[in-house]
């Protein structure tokens, strides 16, 4: 019995893996599947809730297209790629209202008599990143009625203009009209009514009003070849202004007399009844009509003296400001002469003062100090600057002077070394010391051109003498022997370049017997 259960457990492990195997190759996207159905489940897609016109309904040829979704969506990725016609059409406008969550879709003009099929992709996405499942497809067709649509452009213009406005009253009227349009009819809005029926065109030459500026509302109306079916007006507004902007000012680097860069930075003042829309600036050269912004980085020409900056604007319309604003700002990239700098004597442990005196050459008598470094400056000062704490060794301090454009001389240096003996023998005081005592001044570092004289006297005796002189060592050897019980008073000298920068306290000692 237990055999036979073993062998059935064996025929079933192989039915397993036998079946394993015909799925792998006929495979199913088990976790795809699951994956979408729980995204269903948990309402993660986007849907189209509504579609107009509906399917399978004949509209006018002017009609627009709304769709509807389930949640808000991205404006930005409802385009004419992610939603497309077929037959393709060409989009005049769209625009997208979240509260009722309805993207609609203004045709530049649909044919008469024909089905449209719209698909909605995967590429429209939802704020929170759905997308709707797969595409959402509906057909809907247009009746075989005339229908039209256009646009008003104004001539173009130097510098360029918004399209929305003209600074001339003759504009063009760029008409689409489909296969069911014969006649057409063209009018403004308060200048007489209907205008006279023209045969349909692409293109018709039109006359704006021009005894007032303003919004200008151009009305167009469509009708068949019967003559018996005439479509609803429809209507285009572009605004008329023939009135120049004005200049009125301008200012370089915030009113700053100098500078010492040649990029500098432009704000400036003009008015218009429609906007400022267009500005150009001038210094020698013209830098060409830009889109107008608050400010504007603009870069002066190369060479020291005054620089003229001029600027005039363009309104939407096209207009040119009749006159100009202009400032003057001096270029001055001359740095000052380096200063002269010096230093107190050293006084030991004692922090040196450092002073600069102006090089002149245009220095402000602004200074900055680097101690050791030029890569590394003090905060900008006056003419003296003491370290609060310095290494025990020779250092050198540099200073350099700025003018008023905010140009650094080159540097100038002091050299100034800072002693402190680590050691000292015999110490101070100490009785019964050799009769031949080696003085030991210290173990510092020793600087360069430096050099040491030793003075010592008895206590008998006022005058220092001079015991050795330009020693090279930190400590010197007295050559015959000192009278006995005797006090003996020293000190040491530092010179530098024969110099001396420092003198030692005075320091004792008594000899032995």
């Amino acid at each position: 019995m237990e055999r036979r259960m073993k062998n059935l457990i064996r025929l079933c492990a192989a039915a397993l893996i036998i079946s394993a195997f015909m799925a792998c190759s006929n495979p199913i996207d088990i976790v795809g599947n699951v994956t979408n159905e729980v995204k269903a489940s948990h309402n993660m897609f986007l849907l189209v809730s509504n579609a107009s016109p509906a399917a399978n309904t004949a509209v006018s040829p002017g009609s627009a297209i709304a769709i509807k979704f389930d949640r808000s969506i991205d404006p930005s990725t409802a385009t004419s790629d992610t939603i497309t016609f077929s037959p393709a059409i060409v989009w005049d406008s769209s625009s997208y209202d979240d509260p009722s969550k309805t993207l609609t879709i203004v045709p530049a003009a649909l044919e008469g008599g024909k089905s449209y099929t719209v698909t909605v992709t995967t590429g429209v996405k939802g704020t929170d990143g759905s997308t709707v499942q797969s595409n959402y497809t509906w057909t809907f067709s247009t009746k075989a009625e005339p229908y039209g649509t256009f646009k008003i452009e104004s001539p173009a213009t130097t510098p360029p203009h918004d399209p929305a406005y003209t600074k001339t009253t003759g504009v063009t009227i760029v008409v689409t009209p489909n296969q069911f349009v014969d006649q057409m009819c063209i009018w403004e809005d308060g200048v007489g009514t209907e205008g006279a029926w023209q045969y349909k065109a692409t293109s018709v030459a039109f006359n704006l009003s021009g005894t007032t500026e303003g919004p200008k509302k151009i009305w167009m109306e469509f009708l068949d070849k019967d003559g018996t079916f005439k479509t609803a007006a429809i209507s285009r507004t572009i605004t008329y202004d023939k009135t120049a902007p004005v200049a009125s000012s301008i200012t370089i680097n915030g009113g700053a007399a100098l500078t010492n860069s040649l990029s500098v930075n432009l704000t400036y003042v003009g008015s218009d009844s429609s906007g400022l829309y267009q500005m150009q600036f001038y210094n020698g050269t013209y830098t060409g009509w830009l889109a107008y912004a608050d400010s504007y980085t603009y870069s002066i020409p190369a060479g020291d003296g005054t620089k003229t900056v001029r600027v005039w604007f363009g309104d939407k319309a096209g207009n040119i400001s009749s006159s100009y604003a202009s400032s003057t700002i001096t270029l001055d990239q001359t740095p000052p002469s380096a200063p002269t700098v010096s230093g107190t004597p050293s006084q030991g442990t004692g922090m040196p003062t450092i002073t600069a005196t102006s090089g002149g050459g245009g220095g402000a008598g602004v200074f900055r100090y680097g101690v050791d470094s030029t890569s590394v400056w003090s905060a900008e000062t006056g003419t003296t600057f003491a370290p609060t704490s310095l290494s025990y060794d020779d250092h050198y301090f540099y200073a350099e002077e700025r003018d008023a454009a905010g140009n650094w001389s080159g540097p100038s240096a002091y050299w100034h070394y800072l002693h402190y003996p680590s050691f000292l023998s015999p110490v101070p005081g100490t009785i019964g010391v050799s009769r031949t005592p080696l003085l030991v001044f210290g173990t510092a570092k020793f600087p360069p051109r430096t050099t040491w004289n030793v003075y010592g006297t008895t206590v008998l005796e006022g005058k220092p003498v001079l015991l050795a002189s330009d020693l090279t060592t930190y400590s010197w050897q007295v050559p015959r022997a000192l009278p006995a019980l005797t006090v003996y008073y020293w000190q040491y000298w530092i010179l530098v370049n024969r110099e001396v920068t420092y003198k030692s306290p005075i320091y004792s000692f008594r000899t032995g017997s």
